[in-house]
């Protein structure tokens, strides 16, 4: 409890809260484009295993910057945003929820980003996996 009575007034719109959720969304994007180039490099040590180290030896530098332009992409209208830590109190524990005070950008959605991220990434990680698997099961030769 002392912490949301130090933190209340600080906390409760700034440009630390927005910070905040904006390094929340970057890491978001961030997180499942790894999940995608993971799959990428399972694949294609799977596949290719002749090429994979040919291929991931370019393929790790243009990898890592994908992965922070992804983030940015995703993020970048909550850089001169703020937010809003909501406290509440359920069961006798105080929880915070977070709600996106002013922004510039209104019509950005971050719900919309958010499901776009959520459909793609599997879309594109679950065909690799299974291609892999086929490959390892033709390899192995198990029906």
């Amino acid at each position: 409890m002392g912490f949301v009575l130090f933190y209340r007034k600080k906390l409760y719109q700034s440009k630390v809260t927005g910070v905040f959720k904006q390094v929340g969304h970057f890491f978001g994007g961030a997180h499942e484009t790894v999940n995608i180039l993971t799959s990428i490099n399972r694949a294609t040590a799977i596949m290719i295993p002749q090429s994979h180290d040919k291929i991931w030896k370019y393929g790790i530098p243009i990898s890592c910057v994908i992965v922070i332009i992804v983030g940015v992409a995703g993020s970048w209208h909550l850089f001169d945003s703020t937010a809003i830590f909501f406290p509440f109190l359920f069961d006798g524990e105080v929880y915070f929820t977070m709600f996106q005070g002013y922004n510039k950008h209104p019509e950005i959605s971050d719900t919309r980003n958010a499901v776009i991220v959520a459909l793609v990434s599997p879309s594109i990680s679950v065909p690799l996996y299974a291609i892999a698997i086929c490959f390892l099961r033709k390899k192995w030769k198990i029906k």
